[in-house]
């Protein structure tokens, strides 16, 4: 691809991409709020694929947020997009990470057939993580995980990736795939 944007709201984020993105002058570094309408208005029929992982869950207005989405896309692009799932999950860390909600693959499905995408396919992620986020943010109400708790979850991730499709609940988060026709 010749062209691709990244972008986010916090400023350290933004700093941490900029410098990222060094000696890759295919990637531009910019401020977009989702909700913001004007800071799409230049990107209309931009873009063949859009990625917009952990924001939803965040906005106040979905349908303004995947509207803007679909307006950057363009005929036939796609757009993925991660939220958190189960409702029944919500706990303390979500409420450190600012989350309004968590969704399940039916609001997820409805949200993108209402901004106008075709859904081509909802699917769980990260089931192996359910069992943490329950004890931790669930029972045991943490505000963070432990780096004992991260380094553990970094090594075992080449076993995690093999079992994790094997696990018979659902995933901590949900995917969706919309096509605008």
């Amino acid at each position: 691809r010749e062209f691709y944007i990244a972008s986010d709201i916090d400023p350290q984020a933004l700093l941490y991409l900029q410098s990222y993105s060094m000696g890759k002058p295919y990637l531009r570094i910019v401020k977009i709020d989702a909700c913001r309408r004007e800071d799409f208005a230049q990107l209309e029929g931009q873009f063949d694929t859009a990625l917009m992982v952990n924001v939803l869950e965040h906005v106040q207005d979905e349908q303004v947020a995947l509207g803007n989405l679909y307006f950057a896309l363009s005929k036939g692009g796609r757009a993925v997009i991660l939220v958190p799932q189960y409702p029944a999950l919500y706990g303390s860390f979500d409420s450190v990470l600012e989350h309004r909600e968590r969704y399940t693959k039916e609001k997820l499905r409805t949200a993108l057939s209402k901004a106008g995408f075709r859904v081509e396919k909802i699917f769980d992620f990260n089931k192996t993580s359910v069992p943490s986020w329950v004890i931790n943010g669930k029972i045991l109400r943490h505000k963070r995980f432990s780096r004992v708790q991260v380094k553990i979850l970094e090594l075992m991730m080449p076993l995690i990736r093999r079992v994790d499709r094997f696990l018979p609940w659902g995933g901590l988060s949900v995917v969706g795939i919309g096509v605008k026709d």
